[in-house]
């Protein structure tokens, strides 16, 4: 027997737009791929764009962006730093792949 609600439109509604464990399972397994895909093409420029080498050193940086701005990248302006933000990343992005 199918259950039924008070409302008659509350199963077709709960149809239409709810979500199921795969349904979050799907979206959690593309937001990582999406993540991991992101990083391996951002960091083909890592030197160029995060590093104090780059085209906004960690310097100019300060002087130009809002003062309540903050992002890790700013934490330093080394490759090997940026490179091992990026590796943690990864690292959780690949989590959030498996789950």
């Amino acid at each position: 027997m199918e259950k039924k609600s008070g409302f008659g439109g509350q199963n077709k509604l709960s149809e239409l737009f709810g979500f199921d464990l795969r349904s979050m399972a799907l979206f959690r397994i593309g937001l990582a791929l999406v993540i991991i895909g992101d990083l391996m093409i951002r960091s083909r420029d890592l030197t160029a764009h995060y590093t104090d080498d780059g085209i906004m050193p960690r310097t100019l940086a300060n002087q130009v962006l809002d003062r309540w701005y903050w992002s890790i990248h700013l934490i330093s302006g080394d490759t090997f730093v940026q490179g091992l933000i990026f590796l943690l990343s990864g690292l959780i992005a690949i989590a959030l792949l498996l789950g």
